[in-house]
Order: structure tokens, then C-alpha cells, then sequence
């Protein structure tokens, strides 16, 4: 969650709003994190979760990557997508509700 806020810190202009929200579905609880940055293109989104790999100058093009690969441990995911309307990206980190191997 961390590493989410903070990229979207990055990647937004100075003074822009950051949005969170936390949704629970069935088993499944998503937290999405919306930036205002310029957004990436296809090229990009194809990439953003290989470790090394990143659009900043400063950065070990990890976080992402070791991110998706926690949440995956935990049961869950995460993905990237542009956001619609406007610029910008929205990640979404989904974990199951109980755990994983819970009921």
C-alpha cells in the first residue's frame, strides 16, 4: 500500500489530489489508488511489473514488481490500468477477506 501511494505521489503535478478508496466484495477486498500523472501507454502498462524496469530517473524499477509478488503470496493480485476519464493510472490491490486458505 505504501509503494502505491507513493508512486502515485510521483507520478502527480504538485498540490494534486490523490484518491484511495477500499471496496469489499464477497470474499475479496480491493483497495484502488487513483494519481493524476500524465499516464502511461500500452508499451508501459505491458510493462510495469518487470523488476527493473521503470519510467523514473530515480528508481530501482522494483516496487512494483516485489508488490504484485507479496500480494500474489497473499492470495491476491495487483494490476495497473489507465484512468477513466482523464490522465492518469489506478492500481488496485485485491487480497482475499479472510486470509489465504481461510473460510
Amino acid at each position: 500500500l505504501l509503494n502505491l501511494l507513493l508512486n502515485a505521489r510521483d507520478a502527480s503535478p504538485t498540490g494534486a489530489v490523490i484518491e484511495a478508496a477500499v471496496t469489499c466484495q464477497d470474499d475479496r477486498i480491493a483497495l484502488t489508488v487513483c494519481d493524476r500523472g500524465r499516464g502511461l501507454d500500452d508499451a508501459q502498462l505491458a510493462r510495469v511489473f518487470d523488476p527493473f524496469w521503470t519510467t523514473k530517473d530515480k528508481g530501482s524499477g522494483l516496487g512494483l514488481a516485489v508488490s504484485r509478488r507479496i500480494a500474489r503470496d497473499h492470495g491476491g493480485d495487483l494490476t495497473l490500468a489507465r484512468r477513466q476519464p482523464g490522465p492518469g493510472c489506478v492500481a488496485t490491490l485485491s487480497l482475499p477477506a479472510h486470509g489465504p486458505g481461510k473460510a
